[in-house]
């Protein structure tokens, strides 16, 4: 069912006096509504595809005729309708309509409708008539879209395949249809020639923007729309016509079936990415060092032809949601692993995802210059990051943290990777606010992980922070975060005190203390700066770690047992 024609209604009684003088070949466009329009600047009173109705009243100049007819075409209106007669215009007969708006009506098919002046026609009749017809038509294509949709979704949650879809179309509408991949293959529903193949294949080459958009070319009509999901364009679809206009119901089309055609992406995504997880034997294999370099290249080979090694490194994953079921949240892990694949192969880097307990891994192997593989994987974490939370109401309640190894050249080295990974999972709670940690941005926090894993680490917070420590071995408040300020503000006293919330003078009184207890060259000598930064580096740590405190700067009285 299509929108009402301007043909349609020349049908009806009440159009039986009226004759179209110019503009013959618009006679199938559509019409939404039916408006009495007299002002000549009569731009901000339409919103296009109406039927005006005028008497020209209000037409002073000779030349208002064409100006009032150019902003009719200039906003896209369907069509015109004047009285002839010398009670409400100068034009008695259409010999006196100027050649010129006959010449611009026929130049833009604009239909151009008389009633001769002998036959006095009531505008309010023929409004009236006119909104009952849209009315009922719209009703009728209303239905029409609920009896296509039915259909459509039944056919979407039966064994189908794309041709499936488009086939579907092209038959229920009535319509062409072309589907072209990402790969430049194209599909074109019914057949056409070579030379409308390759026009259609020409008008598709361009640029689109991801909105719907139309496109008149040799008096071919198209509607196009990009396919996109998980954040990478997968193709374009079009709908085209040459025996009748795109109607409102074919763009309605057009969109659910950009979105059904998205949806089988990601749902064969979500297939592959679960095969891949199950696939794991010779990932176990590689990541406890039973493979050599030679064996490890021939698996991704197979996997991957193309790909040509620049080293490698792990990334542990982590997902997690206060609302979804333990099963679902392993569902969605999987579809975020597509979502990742997709990216992460733009910015150079091939994904194998492993599933070790309740971790997941994914290998990385780079495909890129090695100078570029750190930020060139933080875009894409981060991009697969926003993806994957992106349309979540209630995403402050899910959460996407990656942690990253250090890039090893050699393939058979992964496990070195994955341990520095693994470093900097552990390191979580003192980095709570990333969501994305890097082991090489580690910087102090490595050299805190080596003292703790040779018991030193406390020691070490003891020995250089006694000073400022009652007997109970709690750190004086005040002193503790001065120091913490004067560290993290690179020394600057205005600034610490600003960070402090006290006068410059209360710190001087503070710094005064810490030099007595200290030594005056706390700050001055470098070796010392140093020991105590790490030391409060430390502290930092044995809080995060041993208790729910999250930062010693907020609660700095205790020091990790």
């Amino acid at each position: 069912m299509t929108a009402l024609s301007i043909s349609e209604i020349l049908k009806t009684p009440a159009f039986q006096y009226a004759t179209v003088i110019a503009g013959q070949k618009g006679l199938d466009k559509k019409v939404d509504w039916a408006h009495i329009l007299e002002m000549v600047d009569c731009s901000d009173y339409v919103n296009g595809h109406e039927l005006i109705l005028t008497t020209g009243l209000g037409w002073e100049k000779e030349e208002d005729i064409n100006t009032f007819v150019q902003n009719l075409i200039a906003k896209n209106v369907t069509a015109m309708c004047l009285q002839l007669g010398q009670k409400f215009n100068r034009y008695r007969t259409v010999a006196d309509i100027p050649d010129k708006v006959i010449e611009e009506a026929n130049r833009f098919n604009f239909p151009l409708i008389v009633f001769p002046e002998e036959h006095d026609c009531r505008y309010i009749d023929l409004i009236k008539n006119i909104h009952s017809m849209v009315i009922n038509r719209n009703y009728k294509i209303f239905v029409d879209q609920e009896e296509f949709l039915n259909k459509f979704y039944l056919l979407l949650i039966n064994n189908h395949d794309i041709d499936d879809i488009l086939d579907f179309i092209h038959k229920n509408l009535e319509i062409g249809v072309v589907y072209k991949q990402s790969n430049g293959s194209m599909r074109v529903i019914p057949k056409v020639s070579m030379s409308e193949k390759a026009n259609l294949e020409n008008l598709l080459q361009q640029d689109f923007p991801v909105e719907t958009i139309s496109v008149d070319c040799n008096c071919l009509q198209l509607a196009i729309k990009k396919i996109s999901a998980c954040g990478q364009e997968l193709g374009i679809l079009a709908l085209f016509g040459k025996k009748r206009q795109l109607t409102d119901f074919d763009y309605l089309v057009l969109n659910k079936c950009t979105h059904a055609l998205a949806q089988e992406y990601i749902g064969a995504l979500y297939l592959k990415e679960k095969k891949n997880l199950s696939q794991a034997r010779w990932i176990r294999k590689w990541l406890t060092g039973k493979l050599n370099n030679n064996d490890i290249e021939n698996k991704i080979k197979i996997e991957e032809p193309s790909i040509t090694p620049q080293g490698c490194l792990a990334c542990l994953a982590e997902y997690s949601s206060n609302y979804e079921e333990k099963e679902s949240v392993k569902k969605t892990f999987v579809q975020i692993a597509g979502i990742a694949r997709a990216i992460l192969e733009k910015k150079g880097f091939y994904l194998f995802p492993y599933k070790q307990n309740n971790t997941t891994i994914f290998l990385l192997i780079n495909t890129q210059g090695p100078h570029t593989w750190k930020p060139r994987l933080e875009e894409a974490l981060k991009e697969t990051s926003d993806l994957a939370l992106n349309g979540h109401f209630n995403n402050q309640y899910r959460k996407i943290y990656f942690y990253v190894g250090k890039l090893v050249k050699n393939l058979a080295s992964i496990n070195e990777s994955l341990e520095s990974a693994k470093k900097a999972f552990y390191m979580k709670s003192i980095v709570p606010e990333k969501n994305i940690v890097f082991f090489e941005n580690l910087f102090v926090y490595r050299l805190i992980l080596m003292l703790e894993n040779r018991s030193e680490l406390k020691n070490f917070v003891h020995d250089y922070l006694k000073p400022i420590m009652d007997n109970n071995n709690k750190p004086d408040p005040a002193l503790l975060k001065t120091m913490i300020a004067l560290r993290d503000n690179h020394y600057n006293k205005k600034e610490t005190a600003k960070t402090l919330y006290i006068a410059r003078q209360s710190l001087y009184q503070r710094i005064n203390k810490l030099e007595e207890l200290l030594g005056q060259d706390f700050i001055s000598s470098a070796e010392k700066r140093i020991s105590l930064e790490v030391a409060l580096y430390g502290l930092e740590f044995l809080n995060a770690k041993n208790s729910s405190v999250k930062n010693v700067k907020n609660n700095p009285n205790e020091i990790g047992s």
